[in-house]
């Protein structure tokens, strides 16, 4: 059939309006862009340095999206420097570095993708990846959220307090035409936990948090990560109650204590059914290794009863298998008779002090060279195996002096050492000779003689290598050949 040219001409104008109707369509299609949405994802997380230090206030973070959990070169990613609290709680706007956000190529596919995060510290990592979930209705978020570019909670009513208290009491008298109203937030104090002040409404608790970490009950000053203060006259409490609701030979009230590398080394704690009170030190040299700790009681920094790992100390420190009584020296109307001498009946005053003074003095240079080298690590802290320089325990000082007084080498060991000296009389030791303290014919410790009944020794754990006065007559003397 043949259509007449007026026909056509109706045709072509149906057309053109149909293109126009596209395009106009076309246009109104790109005018809402995904490219006007800014391209930012918020994210917040805790970081928690590798190295056990509390992380820094600031930190650089470089941020990766990935199209796969593990493996592959990141799509996109970028290097932002955040600030953290004193938690290490961060929030993060990905894409912020860069003035259109995140790349809209980025999630084209419409595939799953994955954050992964490393803190730009040494002995970092990248953790395990984060599956990013709705990210293009993420793009969105920030206006769904918001009414006219202003959060909802700006159109809520905040209720008072003469609000709810006039709800309350119209509910209680059956009046049903009151005002729903939400509970009351009651004005708090910065730093405050909040608590219930009643069964609705929320105020202020007793317990502060600083911004340290600290936590301080019944003070805004806390001393220490946990302060407890309070007033109590009649002795009903003392500040801290633990109790164990177990009845067997294994249930203890008590506390656990840590060192720095997460490993329990002192327990003590009362037991529910033998009521025995156990202080327990379970310190190790190494994990799995020997025991080496120590209970010290104390009376203003002064040891009177102590507790290690070889035996027991009464007013010393320095211990063997069988309790060690100190001896104080004894003071006579002519001054101060060291404690060996008056150990034994005979002794007297003018034959300790002719003795004493016959000590004064050394001869030889290697002498010297040993007392200047041993006063020299004064000071120095005590190390359990320590050998020098800067750290020793007993034998490991004595051996340290001798090699490099002398270049004579002893062991590393008290006992082992007494059997490579000469054995002299308390009479004939001069400065620069070794004392051996023994317990039940066994040494246990070592120093070196500086005359005037005094030793340069390296005592034990938590003091420092000092000179001390010898402190029992359960001592043997004995010269480096």
């Amino acid at each position: 059939m043949r259509l007449s040219s007026a026909v056509r001409a109706l045709l072509r104008v149906i057309f053109v309006i149909f293109l126009s109707a596209s395009a106009v369509f076309a246009q109104s299609s790109q005018s809402v862009s995904p490219a006007s949405v800014p391209h930012l994802i918020k994210i917040g997380g805790v970081f928690h340095p590798a190295d056990g230090q509390p992380a820094g206030a600031v930190e650089t973070v470089t941020l990766s999206i990935y199209a796969d959990p593990e493996g592959v070169l990141p799509l996109w990613q970028e290097t932002q420097t955040i600030v953290l609290d004193g938690q290490g709680r961060y929030t993060v706007l990905l894409g912020a570095t860069q003035e259109s956000g995140i790349p809209a190529a980025v999630f084209a596919s419409g595939d799953a993708q994955w954050l992964g995060t490393v803190f730009e510290r040494p002995g970092e990592v990248e953790g395990p990846r984060v599956r990013i979930a709705s990210v293009p209705y993420a793009f969105k978020a920030q206006d769904a959220e918001t009414l006219g570019g202003r959060p909802a909670s700006d159109f809520a009513l905040t209720p008072i307090a003469k609000d709810h208290e006039r709800h309350t009491a119209g509910a209680a008298k059956g009046d049903t035409s009151s005002p729903a109203t939400a509970n009351v937030v009651l004005p708090g104090t910065t730093n405050f936990l909040a608590k219930y002040v009643n069964s609705a409404d929320l105020g202020s608790s007793a317990v502060y948090a600083a911004g340290s970490g600290a936590v301080g009950i019944g003070t805004t000053a806390p001393a220490d990560w946990l302060h407890i203060r309070f007033t109590n006259t009649g002795g009903t409490a003392t500040g801290l109650a633990v109790q164990n609701l177990g009845n067997t030979a294994t249930s203890y009230s008590g506390m656990l204590f840590y060192d720095q590398l997460g490993q329990a080394v002192q327990f003590q704690g009362f037991n529910n059914s033998t009521h025995e009170y156990r202080i327990n030190n379970v310190a190790q040299v190494t994990p799995g290794g020997a025991f080496n700790g120590s209970i010290n009681f104390m009376i203003g920094s002064t040891s009177k009863f102590f507790v290690g790992s070889t035996g027991v100390g009464i007013g010393t420190t320095s211990v063997g298998p069988s309790p060690v009584t100190r001896q104080e020296p004894y003071r006579s109307a002519s001054g101060i008779v060291p404690a060996a001498a008056v150990s034994t009946a005979t002794a007297s005053t003018t034959t300790t002090t002719t003795s004493t003074r016959r000590h004064r003095g050394f001869t030889g240079d290697w002498r010297a060279r040993v007392l200047r080298i041993a006063k020299a690590q004064t000071g120095d802290r005590y190390r359990y195996g320590g050998a020098g320089p800067n750290s020793f325990d007993c034998s490991g000082l004595t051996s340290y002096v001798y090699r490099k007084a002398t270049g004579k080498r002893l062991p590393h060991s008290s006992s082992a050492q007494q059997g490579r000296v000469h054995r002299i009389s308390a009479r004939a030791a001069r400065p620069g000779d070794l004392v051996f303290f023994r317990s039940g014919g066994r040494v246990y410790h070592v120093g070196i003689y500086v005359g005037h009944h005094t030793i340069i020794h390296a005592p034990y754990p938590g003091q420092r290598v000092k000179r001390e006065r010898i402190w029992t007559s359960s001592v043997s003397y004995g010269r480096v050949a």
